[in-house]
């Protein structure tokens, strides 16, 4: 657990969320997170930078 101040380290990666026929691609979304934490990203941030709130 991270102590207040301290900066973040490593690679930080937005997802995207997939979709398929308008609805949320769980199995895909599961796939993307495994990859990442598998390639070493340290902080997933779903729903973040990628400007598809909106949409969800």
């Amino acid at each position: 657990m991270g102590t207040k101040g301290e900066a973040f380290a490593g690679l930080a990666v937005a997802l995207v969320t997939p979709f398929r026929d308008g609805q949320v691609d769980y199995d895909l979304f599961r796939d993307q997170i495994e990859f990442q934490i598998a390639a070493g990203t340290g902080t997933l941030c779903p729903v973040g930078t990628t400007g598809e709130s909106p949409t969800l």
